[in-house]
């Protein structure tokens, strides 16, 4: 068997442990900290989100040059409608996001943007940094003062921030979050980076943003799961003042192409 064959076989079998470890490992967390303990029990609904996770996780893997061809945003200019800009979240891209993009085209949905944040392990503050600078572009191009941000994972903290600290409250419009470790997750702690530790419960940057500008989380949606498989426990996903709209038997990275996310996130930009 050829050597890049092997290779392909062992990337598949590694992503299915990871897949399958992820979850167990958060659920395990969730019966030892929820009273939901016939989570369990759900073995079909289980079954299935094990799967749509698996898959999310390898397209979202195969979707990663997609940023290079970037052919959406290539001929912008002044329009009517609110734009949106896309944040991917850790070890992402914008290529991540490329699913929810491709929606929101078919919708006919005017002055969509992404961003590809950079280094990958900065702070959250560096990040935040290079999306107001996004945001101030997009506003020139598009003569639109305001616009809307949706986000996944680390996305939404960087959102936050950003919105919190860096003035983006005045341009914000909306805010939806997808599977955003508001207040944290455990597996933070292996994480790696900057912005890896960043996401751990308690951190510096976490309590800060929960104690500063509370009445801005009303801008925000944070759509989150029960089932979540790298936010535990997984209620860390929820923001006081916001809308936190709670999605069932979904794995995180699946998020990224449920149709029942994107309805939500058609339904509320503004």
């Amino acid at each position: 068997m050829p050597v890049a064959l092997l290779l392909i076989v062992f990337f598949f079998f590694l992503s299915f442990v990871w897949t399958i470890s992820a979850f167990f490992f958060a659920l395990n967390k969730k019966t030892k900290t929820s009273k939901d303990v016939k989570i369990f029990s759900k073995s079909i609904s289980l079954f299935k989100a094990i799967l749509l996770e698996y898959f999310s996780f390898l397209s979202i893997i195969l979707l990663y040059p997609v940023e290079v061809f970037n052919i959406t945003e290539k001929k912008k200019t002044h329009s009517k409608g609110i734009p949106v800009l896309l944040i991917h979240g850790y070890l992402h891209n914008s290529g991540a996001l490329f699913p929810v993009k491709i929606r929101l085209l078919m919708d006919k949905t005017p002055n969509i943007f992404s961003i590809s944040m950079k280094p990958t392990f900065a702070s959250i503050k560096e990040l935040a940094l290079s999306v107001k600078k996004k945001v101030e572009e997009i506003i020139l191009l598009t003569g639109c003062e305001r616009i809307n941000i949706v986000t996944h994972s680390m996305g939404g903290l960087v959102a936050m921030y950003y919105i919190k600290e860096l003035g983006g409250h005045s341009r914000v419009s909306r805010c939806i979050t997808m599977a955003c470790p508001h207040r944290g997750t455990d597996f933070a702690k292996i994480a790696l980076g900057k912005n890896g530790k960043e996401m751990r419960p308690g951190s510096e940057l976490l309590c800060g943003l929960e104690e500063k500008g509370k009445e801005l989380n009303r801008l925000v949606i944070s759509i989150w799961s029960d089932i979540d498989n790298m936010i535990f426990p997984q209620e860390n996903a929820l923001l006081d003042g916001a809308e936190n709209i709670k999605i069932e038997n979904l794995g995180h990275v699946a998020f990224l192409f449920s149709p029942r996310v994107y309805k939500i996130i058609k339904e509320n930009l503004i």
